[in-house]
């Protein structure tokens, strides 16, 4: 009967060892789902950033693309100019 009974109490003691550990598998799993969550809500925030920035970098290519346009306009516009200067002084060569 004292075997039996230290077997009994060897089973009680390793319940009780196995409740104690899931406890704290408990606890470490809800702390370890929180930091996850909170990562989750950090990569929604990080995205959003990336977002802005993307449409920033677009509007600055579309900026330096307008002013490079720009400036091709005014070259385009002094050549025609000096073209039709060349034209005007032909013409009168011509009368």
């Amino acid at each position: 009967m004292n075997r039996l009974n230290l077997t009994v109490s060897n089973i009680v003691k390793k319940v009780g060892q196995i409740i104690d550990h899931n406890n704290k598998l408990d606890a470490e799993n809800q702390v370890l789902k929180q930091e996850i969550a909170d990562l989750k809500e950090n990569i929604t925030e990080y995205n959003e950033i990336i977002q802005k920035l993307n449409d920033q970098i677009s509007l600055m290519r579309l900026s330096t693309n307008n002013e490079q346009n720009i400036a091709q306009n005014k070259e385009m516009n002094e050549r025609i100019t000096q073209y039709i200067k060349d034209i005007d002084k032909c013409l009168k060569l011509l009368q």
